[in-house]
């Protein structure tokens, strides 16, 4: 008998606020999130298996890059009338998916998936909800100011990622599944790849003109990492 295979996909949005020129993204994205709510904000997400440090390979990393920037976040963060949870805001949705503010953008997991069917599905709900999180909030608002983008880049050297989520035995040697899907990885790109049209180069900023096969060519400089906010041309958001 075949084992269940699982899989999901997590999407981060990018958002802004068209009145404001200096909106605060954490503020902007926490409030989209509570947005949807009917009612009370409550929080159920449970956090104490997750850690940063923590690699799939099965070990503990003393330190990250990103650690400092961290640091940084938390400092900031001080200063905002919100405490963690408040500034997450975790909604574990009817559907079985996570809806939360990312620190400075909403992000949407879809719920373990069994198909393909079923995630494309799940995926398309995620849009549907991030409408109607964002039309609510325009009507607090008073008009259309919100506005969400499914992408990977701002063209302001930010880069921002849908991850893909896989259950798999740890029986199986990492390396295996490095080599498995590794080429995968890149060679779908041309297949389902969104592309762009610009570049983003160290030195010169945006670059307008000419159209690249993946959003996010411009950011990648090491293959596999723990460290998923850092060892890029530029300082991104997450792998």
């Amino acid at each position: 008998m075949n084992p269940i295979r699982l899989f999901g996909i997590e999407t981060e949005y990018g958002i802004a606020r068209e009145d404001w020129e200096t909106a605060d993204p954490v503020v902007e994205s926490m409030e989209l999130v509570r947005a949807y709510v009917d009612g009370q904000f409550t929080r159920r997400w449970d956090y104490r298996g997750e850690h940063p440090h923590e690699d799939q390979r099965g070990f503990r990393v003393t330190e990250l890059a990103q650690d400092k920037e961290e640091d940084l976040f938390a400092e900031q963060d001080a200063h905002r009338p919100f405490s963690f949870h408040d500034m997450k805001s975790d909604l574990v949705l009817p559907n079985g998916a996570r809806f939360y503010n990312d620190h400075t953008h909403p992000e949407y997991s879809t719920p373990e998936c069994r198909s393909i069917k079923d995630i494309v599905a799940h995926d398309r709900a995620g849009e549907r909800i991030l409408w109607v999180a964002a039309q609510r909030r325009n009507e607090v608002l008073g008009g259309r100011v919100i506005q969400l983008y499914k992408n990977n880049t701002d063209f302001h050297g930010h880069s921002y990622g849908c991850h893909d989520n896989y259950l798999v035995s740890r029986t199986i040697p990492f390396e295996s599944l490095v080599r498995g899907l590794l080429p995968f990885l890149v060679s779908r790109q041309l297949i389902a790849g969104a592309g762009k049209v610009g570049r983003e180069a160290q030195e010169q900023g945006f670059t307008p003109g000419g159209f690249q096969i993946s959003q996010r060519a411009d950011f990648m400089e090491t293959d596999l990492s723990v460290d998923t906010m850092h060892n890029r041309r530029r300082t991104a958001c997450e792998s």
